[in-house]
């Protein structure tokens, strides 16, 4: 149960009928999972609903829709057709920059919007804003939404098993400190409603390819370990992945890796863009990573953010890792524990 009040949500969906759903690029687990949960219980109420990412669905959440339910803008997905749609419904998203190639048509577009979010930064968006950065996952909202504006009864199993998927990838597989009682009880009701948690594990964790194997031991020879280990970072060039036969989306669970290394308390992936910028990652269970994201731009939570900053690479790392190991440096003074 989070602390929103959903009645503004079911005010938007009766002043329009047609939705664009949109959230960020590069999607991970919660993004594309909320975005197709919503959209199909928006279907299943006689709405029409039309899923758009600014950037390609990596090829591990294939399942979750059915091919070509999710658009890809610029691509498959046009300004002009966007421009038939009533409404905007933005999800797991508050910051213009994480909108990509979609940015520029959603400032120009002149229907009612709504965000829907987790995260803590918030860029002004004339946009309803529905939040609760408590909320371990934006699929963990959507759920509550069609819980208490529909009952659980309006669930389907593909809406359960996208809102299932988002949660679970968010809270890196029940692994992650905003994991909470309250999550086992959304998973719960996901089960009861159609929610196969087994074969969704399967399909994320056991279709890997060969590149993204050999992605995740290029990066792991190149980890760092500075700070008496308690920094970890490594890095991946947009040149590794034809080399390698792999995609940027198979960079997603690499941090997790430097993670498990025991003596880390902060680590960083960072990945090399096509225009040469510098996405760099930001996972701890006990820094302020969405403090550290802020200082080069980005956002997120308090045990993972993320940042996109100008390249080089060479600078960029040079720029997070000097950030990092003051944080790190201000850490062990105020707790030499």
């Amino acid at each position: 149960m989070t602390n929103i009040d959903w009645q503004p949500l079911e005010q938007f969906l009766q002043g329009a009928n047609r939705f664009v759903v949109a959230s960020h690029v590069r999607p991970d687990g919660d993004a594309l999972g909320s975005s197709v949960g919503l959209a199909e219980w928006l279907d299943g109420r006689g709405q029409t609903s039309l899923v758009v990412s600014p950037s390609p669905v990596p090829p591990r959440y294939d399942f979750l829709a059915t091919p070509g339910r999710i658009g890809h803008f610029g691509i498959d997905i046009t300004s002009e057709h966007l421009n038939t749609y009533d409404a905007l419904i933005i999800l797991d998203l508050s910051s213009w920059s994480q909108l990509g190639a979609l940015s520029e048509w959603v400032h120009s577009f002149a229907g009612p919007r709504l965000v829907i979010d987790h995260h803590v930064s918030q860029d002004e968006m004339n946009a309803v804003v529905l939040k609760d950065t408590r909320a371990e996952s934006t699929g963990t909202l959507v759920l509550d939404a069609i819980r208490r504006l529909d009952g659980l009864e309006a669930i389907n199993p593909v809406v359960a098993r996208a809102l299932a998927t988002a949660i679970l990838m968010d809270t890196g597989w029940l692994a992650h400190p905003n994991m909470t009682a309250s999550t086992l009880t959304d998973l719960a009701d996901l089960v009861k409603r159609g929610a196969d948690l087994a074969e969704i594990h399967r399909l994320l964790f056991q279709r890997g390819t060969v590149g993204r194997v050999r992605l995740l031991g290029e990066a792991m020879a190149r980890v760092r370990l500075e700070a008496e280990g308690r920094l970890a970072w490594s890095a991946v060039s947009f040149a590794d992945f034809a080399r390698l036969e792999a995609l940027p989306a198979d960079t997603e669970d690499l941090i997790n890796h430097l993670m498990s290394i025991d003596s880390v308390q902060l680590a960083l992936l960072f990945v090399e863009q096509r225009d040469g910028s510098v996405k760099c990652s930001f996972r701890s269970r006990k820094l302020n990573c969405a403090k550290l994201a802020g200082d080069f731009g980005g956002g997120g939570h308090r045990a993972a953010a993320g940042a996109t900053l100008e390249g080089p690479m060479a600078v960029a790392i040079q720029q997070v890792r000097a950030a990092a190991l003051e944080l790190l440096d201000h850490a062990l003074k105020a707790d030499p524990t």
